[in-house]
């Protein structure tokens, strides 16, 4: 992925944070971009999707209580 794209999500991702969940902050997303990275070259996948998968994975989280909740799964 083109670094200046990346940045670009990365800021992108990075303002749109609910930063009052610390479990799931941008730090969070940082660690996990760095994880799917990883993966990513040793099992040679594609980077496009796999940076832009890890930046946007928690971008929007519900309560774990809320009855919004089941909005963000897959049945």
């Amino acid at each position: 992925m083109n670094i200046k794209l990346k940045n670009k999500l990365s800021d992108i991702v990075h303002q749109h944070m609910d930063e009052n969940d610390i479990s799931h902050d941008f730090i969070h997303t940082q660690l996990v971009l760095r994880n799917a990275e990883q993966i990513a070259k040793h099992e040679k996948a594609d980077w496009d999707i796999v940076v832009a998968a890890a930046l946007f994975h928690d971008i929007i989280v519900y309560p774990k209580n809320s009855a919004d909740t089941c909005k963000s799964q897959r049945n």
